[in-house]
């Protein structure tokens, strides 16, 4: 199976902070839409608590974006969704 890993510009999760860039910041959702409707024409999203196995997927799309959890921690990459076809 081929993986592909993708990562997208902005801040996955929002912040309740008043003074941070990623206040209900719309970059990653808008940037996240336009890649799935141009580049995964014909894939399935995986659920949450779904695993691939079973699945005869050939190809999976893995998408990752940054999240923030406060000023305690650095920012992280993490997997926000997946992709298989």
């Amino acid at each position: 199976m081929n993986t592909k890993t993708v990562t997208l510009k902005g801040w996955a999760n929002n912040s309740d902070f008043l003074f941070n860039e990623n206040v209900k910041n719309n970059m990653f959702a808008e940037n996240l839409k336009n890649y799935v409707e141009s580049n995964l024409k014909g894939y399935n999203k995986l659920s949450t608590f779904d695993t691939m196995r079973g699945k005869q997927a050939t190809e999976k799309v893995v998408i990752k974006g940054k999240y923030w959890r406060g000023n305690w921690s650095s920012p992280t990459m993490e997997v926000v969704a997946i992709f298989y076809k």
